[in-house]
């Protein structure tokens, strides 16, 4: 073989060294990288590197309607080995996904996909639907991209856009890009303590404005417990798109909140409801009832107790309700559904009822924004002697004139024919969920052994009422003695007797006797007792990371006395000190005596 010949094997094994090389050197760089990045993200399973979407408004050539266009572009870095991330993209009947892919060192890969409807516990909750793209990385700090267009063709749909996401992100950027002839107005929402830069361009050639959101060393979403709505907590914006340009003039679209009812009060128009099939069941219910509030209390109930809830995700399209007759058939349905149903029962009878729209109190939104997102739910009200009542038939086993906690304050809109009124349901004091308890105990060995009485009221006691209500009987023993000794082991119940599982109107009663262990600690001649039983908030920590605020879901009012019956032939050698502590918020006030 000539020697010639070599130099090109030579050529190349030298240029394959090389290249190894350098790639181990990249990979070093990137797995020091995501060492760095753990220790500012302990709990994260990846950091984004930067998150850029694009939303560019425009006028369909074929629709003649506005729409937009999402180009999403996320680029990961993983923060540990063997890690499949899935992201997520939702879609509805007024939106789709036109192209999704994935690149490595920037070359397209294969993405594994699943699409279908979103569903939670087998239930579906409406046309929502979801693709789910699996990212794998091998070693930590690998690297890939993900890149996602979307299609809007229904803008009144297009409402939010966050700037965290669920990764950490080092660098985030959102623009909005609006052609003349299309009227938008975006909202800015709990901007304060984040560095975000903002600037607005108007380019008079291409006849367009950019609205550019640019922020880096974002921390994600995440998911805290006793919290408001993520629309309280983190920055995004809302987009209000108003109005468009035609040749035929200007389109209205929601630009403001007589826009909105017009837009709902069209789409209930269309309801179609069968009378015929519900007059029957309506004259049976109210047949010997001597009062309207009887009436409207037995149609009400009826509605909780007989049609089942199914829980439409927020947010998610379907404004339009289901017909009365068919819920009544079918005997499940949405708030949507279940509020026309309410409110058709109640007009055969002969009541001014009218549907309502809603958004609970996990909305920061109110109705001088004309927007879909102001909305997560719908009730009936109903006017007695000229005065507003609100029914919520999804709200299980509560009682006539009672809201629960989700609704309480919270603005109204309420059919009117073609125009409308703003109301506000009432808010209830504190005492609507007053939980009493009374406990008298003696001490036998290690054990305090004595009776209780609790009566539950507002949000525990609809709560205890549904949960019994929809067990197998033979299960609500078991339930109930789990109420009554808190699914501690140490504490033995019996005698356990509850009042009326039918019983809106007043509080639910728990009485039992009860056996508590290991509550007595004997050292020589003394003894420590713990003697109240649910110790509350004792597992109650706050974060030192938390986000959000501290919200409870309910009003939490609680009064105890528990009465301890001193064993002969022993003295109180110490009580704890009463303690009392007032606050806007809370209050807190403890007195032991002996006596």
């Amino acid at each position: 073989m000539h020697p010639f010949l070599r130099v090109p094997a030579l050529s190349a094994l030298v240029l394959l060294a090389s290249g190894t090389q350098a790639f181990s050197q990249k990979d070093a760089v990137n797995y020091q990288k995501a060492v760095d990045y753990k220790k500012q993200y302990a709990d994260q399973e990846a950091v984004a590197l930067d998150v850029i979407h694009d939303f560019t408004f425009s006028i369909d050539k074929t629709t003649k309607q506005p729409m937009v266009l999402e180009e999403e572009s996320l680029h990961l870095m993983s923060l540990r080995v063997n890690n499949n991330l899935y992201h997520l993209s939702f879609y509805n009947d007024n939106s789709r996904i036109t192209k999704a892919e994935l690149k490595k060192d920037r070359k397209e890969v294969y993405l594994s996909t699943a699409c279908g409807n979103y569903e939670v516990d087998n239930i579906f909750h409406s046309d929502a639907k979801v693709c789910s793209y699996r990212i794998p990385f091998e070693k930590a700090g690998d690297q890939a991209s993900m890149y996602i267009t979307k299609k809007y063709t229904d803008l009144r749909y297009f409402t939010t856009v966050y700037l965290p996401t669920r990764y950490p992100a080092e660098k985030r950027e959102i623009t909005f890009t609006v052609p003349d002839g299309i009227d938008v107005e975006i909202k800015e929402f709990n901007f304060e303590g984040y560095d975000i830069e903002k600037s607005k361009v108007y380019n008079p050639k291409a006849k367009e404005t950019k609205h550019v959101y640019k922020a880096s060393k974002l921390r994600p979403l995440v998911h805290e417990n006793n919290t408001r709505g993520n629309s309280f907590v983190y920055p995004h914006l809302l987009v209000l798109t108003k109005s468009y340009v035609t040749k035929e003039g200007t389109q209205k679209l929601l630009g403001s909140t007589d826009d909105l009812y017009g837009w709902y009060s069209s789409l209930t128009r269309e309801v179609k409801n069968d009378r015929a099939v519900l007059e029957p069941l309506v004259k049976s219910l109210t047949e010997g009832k001597a009062t309207d509030e009887q009436k409207i209390k037995a149609l009400y109930y009826w509605v909780q107790d007989n049609i089942r809830y199914i829980a439409f995700e927020a947010g998610i399209a379907g404004f339009k309700p289901e017909a009365a007759h068919e819920v009544y058939q079918k005997k499940y349905g949405d708030c949507k559904g279940m509020a026309n149903l309410t409110k058709e029962m109640l007009k055969i009878a002969g009541f001014d009822a009218r549907l309502t729209w809603i958004g609970t109190n996990s909305i920061a939104y109110d109705y001088s924004l004309p927007s879909l997102a102001v909305d997560n739910h719908m009730v009936c009200t109903v006017f007695l002697n000229g005065r507003p009542v609100v029914l919520d038939a999804t709200e299980k086993y509560i009682s006539f004139n009672d809201y629960g906690e989700r609704i309480q304050g919270r603005p109204i809109l309420v059919e009117e024919g073609d125009k409308y009124q703003l109301l506000k349901v009432p808010v209830v004091g504190k005492e609507r969920n007053l939980i009493s308890r009374e406990h008298t105990q003696r001490i036998e060995g290690n054990t305090l052994i004595g009776s209780a009485k609790v009566k539950y009221n507002g949000e525990s006691k609809t709560g205890i009422l549904y949960s019994l209500n929809r067990s197998k009987t033979e299960k609500r023993k078991e339930i109930l003695e789990n109420f009554a000794n808190m699914r501690d082991r140490n504490i033995t119940v019996a005698k356990v007797l509850a009042s009326d599982l039918s019983d809106r109107e007043n509080p639910f009663t728990l009485t039992f006797d009860f056996e508590a262990k290991n509550r007595v600690s004997v050292f020589e001649n003394d003894m420590y007792l713990t003697i109240d039983p649910e110790q509350d908030f004792k597992n109650m920590d706050v974060e030192a990371k938390r986000v959000s605020d501290l919200y409870f879901d309910e009003k939490v009012f609680r009064k105890s006395r528990i009465t301890l019956q001193i064993p002969e032939g022993y003295k109180v050698s110490h009580l704890p000190a009463s303690l009392k502590r007032e606050n806007p918020s809370f209050s807190f006030n403890i007195n032991i005596t002996q006596q």
